[in-house]
């Protein structure tokens, strides 16, 4: 076999149910077709080409091999009229690479006469094959109905020959040296990232479609001569012409492409059907700002040829040097191909000889993307083939255009700057010219707009929260007071105050004072790093620090002068109230807001109030902010999406203040309360929405959702949800003023677009020549208008790189060059593509990732860090690889960290690694960095739960983590954040059938602290003055049963006891359990209480250990143990009172041994309760014949929702409790079977415990 055979012979076995690798073929007859003389010449083929009888075996010894058979039948089928399902199945039916021929034909009868469909297997064939398997078909064909000597060139050699003279040629040396020319040449490249339309799917789906394009003849003509003149081929200038257009299409430089060549080197192969092509690998680096068509032919030609001088060395072999292929459902390599067949030639001279016929047949597409070019009557068709589960259309026909425009305007002006190509469409044009609005604002600012609103509406709410509320007209004369009283500490104009404030409506106050004084404020996080908080005050020069009462211990010392607000402080009582008489100008300094910064400081920000104001004015064409609106946000001041509560404020609305938190703990009482109708969430925290309930939003108007990648589930879950309620995606960085785009509608293609821009906003997508980019089409995003930012406050080189001229704007307008690419939909919208660079985003938080390396490289024994954003099954995390000189402490290293970066800025997992890989420019290699894993990231000794409670606290924790918990390990420190808070927590309420805080798990990080805050907060008061010293707690040790353990004794209120009558006895296993979270002793004494139940004893037997637990309470001796040991031990505490046999009560293992202890020693136990247990995998009868038989009394209990937990013998657990319930009743017990509600939880459990314990015992009336 040749390499190339082998490789499709693999391809085959790895799936047998669909092959990719078929060639069809079809032709028109001039007349009627003779059956006779047509399997004449399919024989007379089949005997002239020995590869058309090859079968491909796999020896014992693994070793594959073609093997030629003397005869084969020929699949010849005579279809008729109805020849359409037969031609589509000879085309897409697999073949069996064992069982020659490997083609197979259809005869049809056309309308316009006869055809003849051929099929092959790409093994034994390839285009030209195809051309040659015509040629001598129809020859023979002819001969043989003229009775005559087919004309057909002899056959010096066969395809084994060929196959045995590559493998023969390649020695080991010639292989290595052309692998080493691989190695060096595809270092550091990365694969084209074609903008997909759908996610890549996780099976294989080869199902295509084509779009077919035609340069003209004269362009064609012009592209044939341009290769002479260029010393290049045609094939090189079509290719040069597709690897620019991918370069615009992807925005990469470096294109990296499979080219299809013809292997048949010799003459004597030239008439030979079989598999003889290569897969050259190209790459083109069109990295230049001055590119001509003419040097990317040169370029492209440059790197045909050097491809194939070392074409001997096969793509499979070169697969295996790189170690490349390793990503699942994609091509290794390249995932694009081009192949040009160059001129179809006639199949015959004679005119009567057949014409091509081409019916309609299923596409596969094998690559992402392939182009086949061929000249056709003296014009280049260009064939492009993609996968419909990638992409739409549109998108390629887009690509298409675009490749043909780019070939015709190369011909035609190939020294011209390929920047300046005219490449957009009319459509293109007139879709972009309507996306954006280039009126300016008008510059009122938001102090007028409040001023006016106070003066028409008074009395009507403002704000709404802590504190208040406040009218319009209260929140106006407050801040005009303080107003006054900060320009006698020095704000003004260009002045920078600081503030730290609590969420109270006097936040309000205080900024609309400072805007009326000219001040500007940059907010401060109390929670912010004492380091970091100096840093922003000192960069910005502030010359006041406002900061409320209660937070005022949280800050560190300064030497900027505090003001504290909060407590009667300070006293305004001598200012007036009235409006100040100077306005801010449009144009001064409105707020800074600080964010991450690539040099390992953080950034500022800065503002103005024309952009503030371009924010507010065009508000209510996109928010619902009017008069009868109630606006609610969730994040913090120093979250610039705070600066949106200005909107409703300057339109009439009404503001809700509430601390609810990136957690939103106590949303849905919020929300109710103030009757909120537009809220504003970050990404993440719609998703906790989704999963906990998204029915809290119901009451909504509108739903804004940004700050991050929207999910597209969540997006059409609440759209759909909620019919009277607007869901609006938004987009906007920090310098642009909050928001640029917004979308409403469906979700595209699996994503959720950033949408269009909002009013006085242009958003630009740019080629790297700030050229714009045609539909679909990848491209950096641009934004302007007056919403932009003056640049980095005292960072001019930094504002100078990131704020240019606008070039499509009036003179002297800007654009800010956001880093973020999209591109353009059919219907306008943008989609968001990623970033330029290693700036991310997560959990809404824009981060820039040098900064986070910064303090990493602080460490002294820390010699390299980088930092990487990761999507992990439990969403996007930081990460940070760190190489160093000698172990690194985790948890040192991270408090390290807390003393310099805010919580956002600290990476989720560390990963330490001897060497970062480099690419061949010595560059980190970020795409070869291993990936994040549990052995990775944890450290320390684990710790097994001690409770039940811990236990299924670890197991919420590291289902919300998505990898396993320790008892002791902080779940912060092990990968942990905020937003999967409400995800462990809800998992934890659903066990318990009560409410968590969320906030418990912030102060208790570790499933051990947490359960036993849990237990302290949960623990039910058993020790009040009527109830005093029933229970009580002791440690027991036994001989049968290893360890100390805990055993707990409670006895219920006292009854009136039938006379000389034994008290009731419960042994209830898992005890603490029962006491701490099921509040058995309470139930107990309730029933009690009510009379339900006479004076009971309830001894609670706890494991000694919860890591042995199964162990113990699945030993056939720990029955006896509790008869002969257990029992007596409680008499004796009990001082010899007369006590009966006894209940045990167990849940899930704990069921099993309850059942056994009431079968096994009835002179003990009398009957046992069963809750949720997997009673029918483990044997339950006597342990020893004579034991006696019926009597006893036993409640069984499931859950409906428990029949989704299939136990080891295939049962559900819900038919595994009723069938032992009728087990049991059938051997005359008297058996009662309760199914509930609530699953396998504590919560289910505790519900089902009073009704099984009144009738266990004997129910009373």
């Amino acid at each position: 076999m040749s390499a190339g055979q082998e490789r499709l012979w693999w391809l085959r076995q790895l799936d047998s149910s669909h092959d990719q690798y078929h060639i069809s073929c079809g032709w028109r007859f001039p007349a009627e077709a003779s059956r006779e003389a047509l399997l004449a010449a399919l024989d007379a083929l089949v005997r002239r080409h020995e590869i058309l009888r090859t079968k491909f075996l796999m020896s014992p010894d693994g070793a594959v091999s073609q093997e030629i058979v003397d005869h084969v039948e020929i699949p010849l089928v005579w279809a008729g009229r109805d020849w359409q399902e037969a031609v589509e199945q000879a085309a897409v039916r697999p073949f069996d690479l064992a069982r020659p021929p490997l083609f197979r034909a259809v005869a049809a009868e056309l309308v316009d006469g006869p055809g003849l469909l051929v099929t092959m297997h790409h093994i034994i064939t390839d285009r030209w094959s195809m051309d040659v398997f015509a040629r001598d078909l129809f020859e023979l064909y002819e001969a043989a109905l003229k009775a005559r000597t087919p004309r057909l060139p002899r056959l010096a050699v066969q395809y084994g020959d060929y196959a045995r003279w590559q493998r023969d040629f390649l020695t080991d040396d010639l292989l290595r040296s052309q692998l080493n020319y691989w190695t060096e040449a595809l270092a550091g490249c990365e694969p084209l990232e074609l903008p997909l339309d759908r996610p890549r799917p996780t099976a294989i789906d080869a199902i295509g479609e084509t779009v077919v394009l035609e340069l003209p003849r004269e362009a064609t003509a012009a592209m044939t001569a341009l290769a002479w003149r260029t010393r290049a081929s045609p094939a090189m200038v079509v290719t040069a012409a597709f690897v620019a257009t991918l370069r615009a299409f992807c925005g990469q430089s470096d294109v990296v492409i499979g080219a299809i060549v013809s292997d048949r080197t010799h003459p004597d192969l030239r008439d030979l059907i079989g598999f003889f092509i290569n897969t050259m690998i190209l790459r083109v680096d069109l990295t230049t700002t001055e590119l001509t068509f003419r040097e990317a032919i040169t370029r492209t030609r440059d790197a045909w040829m050097a491809a194939d001088a070392h074409q001997d060395a096969r793509l499979e072999q070169i697969v295996g040097a790189l170690n490349a292929g390793s990503e699942a459902h994609r091509n290794p390599i390249f995932d694009v191909v081009v192949n040009h067949a160059g001129d179809r030639e006639d199949l015959a001279e004679d005119p009567d000889a057949p014409m091509w016929w081409e019916p309609d047949l299923p596409v596969t597409a094998r690559f992402d993307l392939s182009l086949t070019t061929r000249i056709v009557e003296g014009r280049l068709r260009a064939t492009f083939v993609y996968p419909t589960a990638l992409f739409n259309r549109a998108t390629i026909a887009t690509l298409a255009d675009r490749y043909i425009r780019t070939l015709e305007q190369g011909v035609a002006t190939p020294d011209a700057p390929m920047r300046d190509f005219d490449l957009l469409t009319r459509a293109d044009r007139t879709l972009l010219r309507r996306g954006n609005d280039r009126t300016p604002a008008s510059g009122t600012t938001v102090v007028e707009r409040l001023q006016t609103r106070a003066a028409r509406t008074p009395d009507a709410p403002a704000v709404v929260g802590h504190g208040g509320p406040l009218s319009y007209g209260q929140l106006n004369e407050r801040a005009n007071r303080l107003a006054r009283h900060l320009l006698t500490l020095g704000a003004g104009p260009e002045q920078v105050v600081g503030v730290c404030l609590e969420r109270t409506v006097e936040r309000f106050v205080v900024l609309l004072a400072l805007a009326k004084c000219g001040a500007a404020y940059l907010p401060v996080d109390p929670d912010f790093p004492a380091d970091r908080i100096r840093l922003l005050m000192s960069d910005a020069a502030a010359v006041l620090m406002i900061v409320g009462s209660p937070l005022l211990a949280r800050l560190p010392s300064m030497e900027t002068p505090v003001v504290t607000i909060g407590d009667g402080s300070p006293d305004l009582t001598g200012y007036a109230t009235g409006n100040l008489p100077a306005l801010p100008a449009p144009d001064s300094l409105a707020y800074l807001i600080s964010t991450s910064g690539s040099t390992g400081n953080p950034k500022s920000v800065a503002i103005s109030h024309r952009a503030l104001s371009r924010l507010v004015e065009g508000a209510p064409h996109y928010l619902e902010v009017g008069p009868g609106s109630v606006f609610l946000q969730t994040g913090p001041l120093t979250f610039d999406v705070a600066v949106l509560e200005w909107a409703p404020l300057a339109h009439g609305g009404r503001v809700v203040i509430a601390e609810t938190g990136s957690l939103l703990d106590g949303l849905r009482d919020v929300l109710c309360e103030h009757q909120v109708t537009t809220l504003k969430l970050v990404s993440p925290q719609l998703d906790i929405l989704v999963e906990q309930d998204p029915h809290i939003l119901s009451g909504l108007r509108q739903l804004v959702v940004g700050g991050d990648v929207v999910n597209p589930r969540s997006f059409a879950l609440v759209d759909g949800l909620l019919p009277g309620c607007r869901v609006v995606a938004s987009y906007g960085p920090t310098e642009c003023t909050v928001l640029a785009t917004v979308f409403e509608g469906e979700p595209w293609s699996g994503r959720v677009p950033i949408g269009r821009p909002i009013p006085h906003t242009s958003a630009y997508l740019l080629d790297e020549d700030l050229q714009p980019v045609s539909v679909g089409m990848r491209g950096e995003i641009f934004l302007a208008g007056d919403g932009l930012a003056r640049g980095y406050h005292s960072r001019p080189g930094l504002t100078a790189a990131s704020f240019l001229p606008d070039p499509f704007g009036p003179p002297g307008s800007r654009m800010y060059r956001t880093g973020d690419l999209g591109r353009y939909l059919p219907n306008g919208a943008i989609d968001f593509l990623g970033r330029t660079d290693h700036q991310v985003k997560i959990r809404g938080f824009r981060i820039e990732t040098s900064e986070v390396e910064h303090a990493l490289l602080r460490h002294p024994d820390i010699t390299a860090a980088a930092v990487v954003r990761a999507t992990l099954a439990t969403g996007p995390a930081l990460v940070a690889y760190i190489v160093a000189a000698r172990s690194v402490d985790v948890g040192a290293l991270r408090d390290m960290l807390r003393e310099t970066l805010p919580a956002y800025l600290r990476p989720d997992h560390f990963v330490t690694i001897p060497r970062f890989p480099l690419t061949a420019n010595n560059k980190l290699d970020r795409a070869a960095l291993p990936p994040v894993t549990t052995a990775t990231t944890r450290a320390g000794v684990d710790l097994p739960p001690a409770t039940g409670l811990e236990a299924r606290v670890v197991a919420a924790w590291s289902a919300a983590l998505g990898r396993p918990l320790s008892a002791s390990d902080d779940f912060f420190d092990q990968g942990g954040h905020s937003l999967m808070v409400p995800r462990a927590t809800a998992t934890v309420r659903r066990e318990l059938g009560r409410e968590v805080p969320l906030q418990l798990m912030l102060e208790h990080r570790t499933p051990a602290s947490y359960a036993a805050a849990i237990l302290r907060e949960s623990l039910p008061d058993l020790s009040a003055a009527s109830r005093e010293d029933r229970l009580v707690q002791r440690t027991w040790r036994g001989e049968k049963l290893a360890g100390c353990r805990r055993v707990d004794l409670f006895i219920s209120t006292e009854n009136p006891l039938r006379k000389n009558a034994d008290l009731p006895l419960l042994i209830v296993l898992d005890g603490s359990e029962f006491v701490e979270i099921m509040r058995l002793p309470a139930i107990l004494d309730r029933l009690s209480r009510q009379d339900r139940i006479p004076t009971t004893a309830a001894i609670f037997l706890s494991p000694s250990e919860w890591p042995t637990r199964r162990g113990e309470l699945l030993d056939d001796g720990i029955v006896d143990a509790l008869a002969d040991e257990l029992i007596p031990y409680l008499r004796t505490w009990l001082g010899n009172r007369p006590v009966g046999r006894a209940v045990a009560v167990g849940a899930s293992l704990g069921a099993v041994t309850a059942i056994r202890s009431a079968l096994r020693r009835p002179d003990r136990f009398h009957g046992a309760v069963a809750l949720s247990g997997p009673v029918s995998e483990h044997r339950l009868g006597p342990a020893r014949p004579g034991r006696s038989r019926g009597g006893s009394r036993f409640f069984l209990s499931a859950s409906r929702e428990e029949k989704d937990i299939i136990l080891d013998d295939g049962l559900s657990l819900v038919e595994a409790t009723e069938r032992t319930a009728d087990e049991l009743a059938a051997d005359g017990h008297v058996v009662r079977s309760a199914i509930g509600e609530g699953g396998h939880t504590y919560a289910a459990w505790e519900s089902m415990l009073p009704d099984a314990i009144r009738w266990s015992l004997g129910d009373r009336p």
